[in-house]
């Protein structure tokens, strides 16, 4: 079946109207079936018998009102996301406390010898304090203090996403950990 208009072969079927129309210059080559009814009057019937009356809409929940201000307020920060458990910490406790993370660096989380730091770092309460950002620093820090290589501080704030005075900061707390940066030479020369 061709369009004796254009005589394009590209026909479409249009199953609400029941017709079957030329798809390049849109014009109506046969009708397949007649309804009585027109299709504006179809639509307002079927949205008249769907009408909900005296049923409210449904509400929101606290919680989820309270995760949608969370989100709206984070909207434009890359990289910071909702830590479900702490949310749900703050629904039940009120207290809004590290609500917030931002995505770590999964390639840092997936070196050896960062995750061997981490380890040891557990054991001291001053330095597990921090943020998980601020965790994967002092391990890159103290690893670097270990092997005795100078860490480049543009680089390493861009990578776990920190501030140069933060991590100047965190320098020195590792400096005075003097405990935590032997134990971490032990560890790595016992894999080594």
């Amino acid at each position: 079946m061709r369009c004796p208009y254009c005589g394009s072969s590209d026909l479409i079927w249009d199953y609400q109207r029941g017709e079957v129309v030329c798809a390049r210059c849109a014009s109506v080559i046969e009708r397949i079936y007649v309804n009585t009814i027109s299709h504006s009057e179809y639509d307002t019937e079927v949205r008249q018998k769907n009408l909900r009356i005296g049923e409210p809409a449904p509400k929101l929940r606290k919680a989820t009102k309270d995760y949608l201000k969370i989100l709206e307020s984070i909207k434009n920060k890359n990289d910071v996301v909702i830590d479900v458990n702490a949310f749900w910490e703050y629904q039940k406790t009120g207290r809004r406390v590290k609500l917030l993370k931002r995505r770590l660096n999964t390639e840092l989380l997936n070196d050896y010898a960062v995750r061997v730091a981490m380890d040891v770092l557990r054991k001291y309460p001053k330095l597990s304090a921090r943020t998980d950002r601020a965790k994967i620093a002092i391990a890159l820090l103290a690893i670097s203090l270990v092997k005795g290589t100078k860490l480049n501080m543009a680089l390493l704030t861009k990578k776990v996403g920190l501030s140069k005075v933060h991590i100047k900061r965190l320098e020195k707390l590792v400096l005075k950990e003097k405990a935590f940066i032997d134990e971490l030479r032990e560890a790595f020369n016992k894999v080594q």
